[in-house]
């Protein structure tokens, strides 16, 4: 099924092996970032509600109802964290994403764009990095942002709301809530995941004033 998530997933895919086939010469070496390394997975994610959706769905079609309902209960706890924790207080308090299990992701095929840009040399240094994940590579990056740009007017286009979302608290009101269901049919559904990217936009250029 060519989906819009499918295609932009996939686009960035080549893009990125574009990138290192490109920089072989300039980086002599190759992404440290394999299975079982999960350093960035304690990270904010905000991705765009159809990526959201798809994640979703993707739980609730395979997971089966005793591990899907251990999911919505983690889901929720964290959730509540993340409303009440900024950035900084998430990333010392370390809390990993609801999706790692067992330290593998269990979403990785449909992980999102966000994920998918974050490339390192150096796995190590990962976990002594800051929130900012400034130990990533900045050419991955530019690329996930043309990624998410293109994403986000597309998602538009098609009359739906393309503000980015928080992970977490998105899967609250997917899982727990009827927001994929409503952002199928009315193109709005995430109301509180919405307020979490807002409030830490409006965090930042309040630090830069």
């Amino acid at each position: 099924m060519n989906s819009p998530v499918t295609r932009w997933h996939k686009k960035l895919d080549v893009q990125l092996a574009d990138f290192w086939a490109n920089e072989a010469v300039l980086i002599p070496a190759t992404p440290d970032c394999k299975k079982g390394c999960s350093a960035c997975c304690n990270e904010r994610v905000f991705l765009n509600p159809a990526e959201l959706v798809t994640i979703a769905a993707f739980l609730m079609r395979t997971l089966k109802r005793g591990a899907l309902e251990r999911m919505k209960r983690r889901v929720a706890r964290l959730a509540k964290l993340v409303e009440v924790e900024n950035i900084e207080e998430w990333w010392r308090n370390e809390r990993p994403c609801p999706l790692l299990v067992a330290n593998d992701c269990s979403v990785y095929s449909i992980r999102p764009i966000a994920c998918r840009g974050r490339h390192s040399l150096d796995a190590k240094t990962c976990e002594l990095d800051s929130p900012e994940g400034s130990k990533c590579l900045t050419g991955p990056q530019l690329i996930e942002a043309k990624i998410v740009t293109e994403a986000m007017s597309e998602t538009e286009a098609a009359g739906a709301d393309s503000r980015p979302v928080e992970l977490i608290v998105g899967l609250d009101e997917a899982l727990n809530g009827n927001g994929a269901a409503v952002w199928v049919s009315r193109g709005r559904g995430f109301p509180r995941a919405t307020k979490v990217v807002d409030d830490e936009i409006d965090s930042r250029i309040k630090e830069t004033t």
